[in-house]
């Protein structure tokens, strides 16, 4: 019988971001080829008791104290610069220690690493045999730098790099990195050690895996090395019908939690800065605006626009909405990783007008899938064009075929099997 070893410092459950979906398909994938007795997944950190349970083995591990960390920012950060500031949060002996023992203990077949944060305690000739993965997420030094670029161009705007890893930095960290001239500070110092660490990894992991193809090319071009892939979320199931029939409605869709920055802050900018050009071409223009934590901003500055702007925080059927709607609009100007609203529309045909943010780690083609255009001001024009019913419903049959060629089950399980079952047939 195999066994796998999955390590991550996230809990998969709830499947309410991007991370959380990526982990816990590649979690779905090992239970149901292997079985619940064979996958054993570590979580160094903690989750709350509400998550939902996840039908395999489990052990945790905690995470180190505040003072180690801080002595790891001072010695591997400060001095030595030989690790990032993530992989300091995460980093003690005695987790190394652990890790190792457990494998030592279970002796998998295949060991995956959530990340270099996970990656760093396995980089070394003197551990346990087997088959080492490590799934990268995406490029973080080419996230961050791109964070940097939206603080030159859009200064008032408040990042909050640390993301899902928040729970690891000390509280006072937390507070000083929100301040913008550290936050800028932390972000090029970080980039730097972490581009130099994600190329170093490559030597100690069997297989590497990225989101994005784009990085997956960079990152082979950068090194040479060829043990470089990309790996597609796997999704709920998704029923197989094709079942749009758009009726040339002007009504679109904005999906997503409103109380994560890049979408409060993308939603403000798009309806401040192109909302009245839009209501000119279209006088009955909607946009629906789907999605929990409504801040009081939203609030106020849709209400201003009366019925063209509807807040909607929960929708029972949310495939009716997308079958009457024109496109959804995914206008973000900072962020990273694949957006799953935009696979969630793509799945059910639904056009998507989206800047490169919006698309980000998805191969689809510009103009045939889909529509990508980060200039703003182009917008009204386009949204108005397609609500042309026999473009809009072309575009909707080319994006209802993408995502069932490249993320139906049956896609993914044949890419999956290439990096987790390769001599198991």
């Amino acid at each position: 019988m195999k066994r796998i070893v999955f390590i991550s410092s996230v809990y998969p459950n709830p499947k309410n971001n991007g991370k959380r979906i990526v982990l816990s398909g590649i979690l779905e994938y090992l239970l149901d080829i292997f079985g619940i007795n064979a996958v054993t997944f570590i979580l160094v950190g903690e989750h709350s008791k509400s998550d939902d349970a996840l039908d395999c083995n489990i052990i945790v591990i905690n995470k180190p104290g505040t003072l180690s960390r801080l002595k790891n920012l001072v010695t591997y950060v400060w001095l030595k610069r030989t690790k990032s500031i993530q992989e300091c949060m995460l980093f003690s002996r005695k987790i190394g220690n652990e890790l190792n023992n457990i494998i030592e203990q279970i002796q998998p077949d295949i060991v995956i690493c959530d990340t270099l944060r996970i990656g760093q305690f396995f980089e070394t000739g003197v551990r346990p045999p087997g088959r080492y993965i490590m799934y990268m997420d995406d490029l973080f030094s080419v996230r961050y730098e791109k964070m940097l670029e939206v603080l030159k161009k859009h200064k008032d705007v408040q990042l909050y790099p640390l993301g899902n890893f928040k729970s690891f930095v000390p509280v006072f960290l937390q507070k000083l990195i929100d301040f913008p001239f550290v936050q800028k500070k932390v972000l090029e110092l970080e980039s730097s050690l972490i581009r130099k660490r994600e190329i170093e990894c490559l030597d100690y992991f069997d297989i590497n895996l990225l989101i994005s193809e784009q990085e997956v090319k960079f990152l082979k071009e950068l090194t040479g090395k060829s043990n470089v892939y990309q790996i597609n979320p796997l999704l709920d199931s998704i029923d197989g019908k094709f079942n749009r029939k758009y009726q040339g409605n002007h009504t679109f869709v904005f999906l997503g939690a409103l109380n994560i920055p890049h979408n409060e802050t993308a939603l403000l900018n798009f309806i401040s800065s192109q909302i009245d050009f839009i209501i000119k071409l279209m006088p009955d223009f909607i946009l629906k605006v789907i999605g929990v934590g409504v801040t009081p901003d939203i609030i106020d500055v849709a209400s201003g626009y009366g019925k063209h702007i509807s807040l909607e925080e929960y929708v029972e059927d949310l495939e009716a909405v997308f079958n009457e709607s024109c496109a959804m609009i995914v206008p973000l100007i900072f962020g990273s990783g694949v957006k799953i609203k935009t696979l969630e529309a793509l799945s059910k045909g639904l056009p998507v007008i989206s800047t490169d943010f919006g698309v980000e780690g998805i191969l689809i083609r510009n103009g045939i899938e889909c529509i990508v255009e980060n200039n703003l001001n182009l917008w009204p024009q386009i949204m108005s064009d397609l609500t042309n019913v026999n473009r809009n419903t072309e575009m909707s049959r080319r994006a209802y075929n993408f995502f069932h060629v490249n993320y139906s089950k049956e896609a993914i399980y044949k890419q999956y099997r290439e990096f987790f079952t390769w001599d198991c047939d």
